[in-house]
């Protein structure tokens, strides 16, 4: 692979570790050069590696050194130095002391700052928050199966989901991808998921931002991408998807499923139940009468085309399960 020796980044990864260099010489001469060399080496392969690096890690180390720093310097306190050279230690002997008391000290400190939990570092360190949550809640990331079901709206404008709306920019190019699809049920969900973004892109409520820098790589898998954005951003999944919603909790990121919450608030139904029905529609036979329960659940009513638009009391007899749901069948209750 040919390397660009002009590129902007590589040139700045370079003066990155030239500072190191220079800072780590002035401060602990060429042992501290050494150590600043490979601190900053250590830190430009971490930016390399994109899926482990974010803001909030980066934030959390630099809290780390920082109370590593503190503690270094209060061990120094100690002389420690001044007892070396009066055992015959040379310069170079009180050098390797500072280096190791600042070293120790730091990687403990970020070792600790790194093990300890978000709510337990806000509350020992007052204002210090590493998830962007503020006025508009906690993030929230969309994947594209949640945006083209119409019932995300409806979850969002009655507050069961809440919060600031993130839509990663692969998704978001999937989604053109469907749109201008020759075939046109993929076309026409894509073009009901860019409605669906309009809509939310126009709601005075809602917050939604679409973003390109999420740490992950073209040739991963959608679904793995999509989890890793999660990750990277601290926020919660939505999808309608079940098999990356599971996923997603095997690998630690809380996930939604649309579907889940939907069926959690249908009625549910037990064979032999009386319900009272109105029946508002025939059905496929002759005989049948149709009715829905207040979820939109349908039941099919036998002998019931001679009752449309009364209420009845019907008996369920049988479910049905198929691919678009629960088909419930019910007989009229004997008079």
């Amino acid at each position: 692979m040919k390397i660009n020796y002009t590129s902007p980044l590589l040139v700045a990864r370079g003066v990155f570790i030239l500072v190191g260099v220079l800072c780590g010489y002035l401060f602990a001469g060429l042992f501290g050069a050494l150590i600043g060399a490979v601190a900053m080496i250590i830190m430009v392969i971490l930016e390399c590696w994109r899926k482990v690096l974010s803001l909030r890690l980066l934030l959390r180390i630099l809290l780390g050194l920082g109370i590593g720093a503190l503690f270094g310097t209060i061990i120094r306190l100690v002389p420690v130095e001044q007892m070396i050279v009066q055992q015959g230690g040379d310069e170079l002997c009180s050098a390797l002391w500072q280096s190791a008391v600042y070293v120790i000290a730091c990687y403990l400190g970020v070792v600790v700052v790194l093990r300890t939990d978000r709510e337990t570092l806000a509350v020992s360190i007052p204002y210090v928050r590493f998830q962007q949550k503020g006025d508009d809640g906690p993030l929230v990331l969309l994947d594209a199966s949640a945006i083209m079901d119409q019932r995300l709206v409806m979850l969002l404008e009655s507050g069961l989901l809440y919060g600031r709306l993130l839509v990663p920019k692969f998704v978001l190019d999937e989604i053109k991808v469907m749109a201008d699809s020759p075939s046109s049920g993929k076309r026409e969900k894509g073009e009901r998921a860019l409605d669906t973004l309009m809509q939310l892109r126009e709601h005075k409520e809602l917050k939604l931002s679409i973003f390109a820098n999420d740490g992950t790589k073209s040739e991963d898998a959608m679904d793995m991408r999509i989890i890793a954005a999660s990750q990277a951003a601290g926020a919660r999944l939505v999808t309608n998807d079940v098999s990356l919603s599971k996923a997603a909790r095997v690998e630690g990121v809380s996930a939604l499923n649309i579907e889940e919450v939907a069926q959690s608030f249908k009625q549910k139904i037990n064979v032999g139940e009386k319900i009272r029905l109105t029946i508002t529609r025939p059905g496929k036979e002759e005989h049948q009468g149709v009715g829905y329960l207040s979820d939109g659940s349908m039941i099919v009513v036998n002998q019931a085309s001679q009752y449309m638009g009364t209420t009845r009391t019907v008996v369920v007899i049988s479910k049905l399960q198929t691919s678009s749901g629960v088909m419930v069948f019910a007989e009229l209750e004997e008079q």
